[in-house]
Order: C-alpha cells, then structure tokens, then sequence
C-alpha cells in the first residue's frame, strides 16, 4: 500500500515508518503547518492535493487528527490512528464517528467508553513496544555516569508555573477548593476507575468558569466536566502523587543513587539528582537499561491502560516497578515480568526488596523484553492494524 504517515514530532515515528517499508508498504510522510487544528482549509487542500499525486491507499498518524478525518472520509481513504497520549480531546470530535475511520487506544476504559456509546470503530491494544530501537542503540557509546543509577523516574511533575490548576485563584472560592482537594484525596485512593468527571457536578463547572473560563468544543462530545477533570484536576493529582512518592523514596534511601529525569529543571526532591532533560531517541534506553529500578507512576487520566513510557521501559530491558494498572496486570504477569506497587508501604518494600535481589531483578527485567518482543513489538502491531486494508 502506498501510505500517508502524518510527519510530526511522535515518538515511534522512525522505527514505524522502517517498519512498514519492511512490511512492503511505500510510505510518505506528509506534514502541513495547520495539522492539529480542527478544521482548515489550507490543510485540506494541501492533503487531497497530496494523496492524489501519491495515490495514498490508506492514512496512518499516533494521535487522532480531525482535520485529517475530515479528508480521508472525502477521499474515501482509511484513516488508521494510535493514540498514546491521555487526555486527550481531539478523540472526542464527531469526525471520529466517520467510517473511514479506525482508531486504536492504549486505555481499555477509553474503547470500553466508545463501544458504549455505539462509537464501534475504537479499539483497546496495547502500544508497541519498540525493541528494534533497543537493539540499533544499546550498544552506543554514552556517559554511563548520567544514565546509571539504583531508581529513576522519567517523567513530568506537572508542578510548572502556568499548570491550570495553580492558576486558579481559590481565594475567591474556598467552596470549590475544599471540594475539589476533597475529590483528588478520594480518587488517590482509588486505581482502575475514576471519580473525578463523574463529581462535577452542573454548581461546581459552573464554580469553575468563574475562576478558570475554558472555552467548551462545539465540534465534539467533549464537555467542561471532561477538560476539568482531566485537564485540571488530574494533572493536579499525579503532580501530587508523583512528587510524594519521590520525596519518600529520598528520605527512605538517602545512600542510593537515586535520579530524576525531567523537563522542570528547577525541580528539586531530597534524595534525588534532577538530571534534566533525558533524549527520547538517545540516552533513555541507557537509563531504562542501567537503572535498577525504573518506576512509573502514571498520569491520573490513565485510567487501566499502559503508559508509552512503561512500554519503553519493558522493550529496553529494564526492570519496571510501576503502579497498579489493570491493563499491565492482563498483559504481563506481576512478579515475573515487572512488579507493581499498590501504596507508599508497598512502594518502599519493593524498592527495598529488589535493590537487595539483584537476580531476581535482572530474570524479571529480562523475561519482561522477551514477553514484549514476542507479543507487542512495533513489527507485530503494525502489521496487525495494517493487515485488514492490505
């Protein structure tokens, strides 16, 4: 098949577009400078002109883009999607009802919605897990001194200025910040469903729009109540979580060599080394690989699905302690190929554990590669979402 690949800035994007040469297909990256917005004249012409000259049998994209929807279904084109990152409210545009359309999820909760409301073109699969990358770089020269360490986390704290949340002036609404500390101190108690969209109530959005006005989509199904909990309040809440659990990792193992990866530079967590910025496509394998301990402690609106980085973390080879998610727990088995915390105490216990079996660690880091290599590697999905159009 002649495939459109939408060129912008993914994760994935190298290895899937080797991936489906290999698979026989002939692929064109295509980019126009208005692709993320919804609907735009100058990306539509731009696109049927395209497709045209390259007679395009089918289009592909991680992420779901309205506006490319839009012309598929015109052209009568496929339109094959992935989504990787959550939230995300793009999804809830009516151009994913469109049957030229066939959008894959990474959260079972998500499809499980969609089926619901009739929505039949979303599925649940579990994201690739790029073991190729792992092989073309492992064996790369890099400063192990910045890539080694006994835990690390890789990931955003959410903790910076311009967040939603803390610009909120909660001075002109104590009501609604009580309610919503209140909501986000339930929902930490709970994995595997979420409370937050469903306690938003018509007074509290209302409470909201006073104090942090968002424009409400009127091309979606997308409402107030999902951006707020989403958007707002959950980001809020794995800012929370994330930044506690790190704080009592520091204080619990003050002699480990304990390293945090993330974009918020200024951040500072005691026990731990803010090393930066780490590169997608460089030296994280290097860190998943040489640190003992790679946790994940997934974003809020995740509600069962297995996070991109997750994923990174098994197809590197690294030993992966994340928290409970029930998607992970169905495709890979707890205490063989990774392990998982359920609470602070667990957390602790099982960093405690596994930085003294070092054994145990490696067999479980190495069977959970091998489990993602033979069932979710990028050749095997891509080939199995692309198989029906071929």
């Amino acid at each position: 098949m002649n495939i459109l690949f939408l060129d912008w800035k993914c994760f994935l994007k190298e290895d899937t577009i080797k991936t489906m040469e290999e698979l026989g297909h002939k692929v064109f990256p295509f980019i126009e400078e208005h692709y993320e917005e919804r609907t735009s004249k100058d990306f539509h012409e731009a696109l049927l002109s395209f497709c045209e000259k390259n007679a395009i049998d089918l289009a592909f994209s991680y992420n779901f883009y309205p506006s490319l929807a839009e012309g598929c279904k015109e052209m009568n084109i496929p339109y094959v999607s992935f989504l990787y990152d959550s939230p995300y409210v793009k999804l809830f545009s009516f151009t994913l009802m469109y049957p030229t359309n066939t959008v894959y999820v990474f959260d079972s909760s998500l499809a499980e919605f969609f089926q619901k409301g009739g929505i039949t073109n979303v599925h649940y699969h579990v994201l690739p897990a790029n073991t190729r990358k792992t092989e073309r770089l492992k064996d790369k020269p890099h400063d192990k001194s910045f890539t080694t360490s006994d835990v690390s986390f890789i990931g955003g704290l959410y903790n910076e200025a311009h967040n939603f949340y803390d610009r909120i002036d909660f001075s002109k609404d104590r009501y609604l910040e009580g309610y919503v500390k209140g909501i986000m101190r339930a929902q930490s108690k709970i994995y595997g469903a979420s409370i937050l969209e469903d306690s938003l109530s018509k007074e509290i959005i209302d409470r909201f729009e006073k104090v942090l006005p968002i424009p409400e989509s009127k091309d979606g199904i997308d409402s107030l109540a999902y951006t707020y909990a989403n958007y707002v309040i959950a980001r809020k809440l794995t800012s929370i979580e994330r930044i506690n659990y790190l704080t009592k990792i520091g204080v619990a193992f003050p002699e480990n060599d304990l390293k945090l990866y993330t974009l918020s530079q200024d951040a500072k967590i005691k026990g731990f080394k803010n090393m930066g910025i780490i590169g997608y496509d460089t030296d994280m394998i290097h860190a998943f690989r040489e640190s003992k301990i790679n946790l994940n402690i997934s974003l809020r609106s995740i509600i069962n699905g297995i996070p991109l980085r997750a994923m990174d973390i098994l197809a590197s080879g690294g030993f992966l302690l994340s928290n409970y998610q029930l998607d992970l727990d169905n495709a890979f088995i707890a205490g063989e190929d990774y392990d998982y915390f359920d609470s602070e105490e667990s957390l602790l216990t099982k960093i405690d554990y596994y930085l003294s079996h070092e054994n145990e660690k490696k067999e479980i880091a190495e069977n959970g590669y091998r489990k993602a290599k033979e069932y979710y590697s990028i050749r095997k999905i891509i080939d199995e979402i692309l198989s029906p159009f071929s």
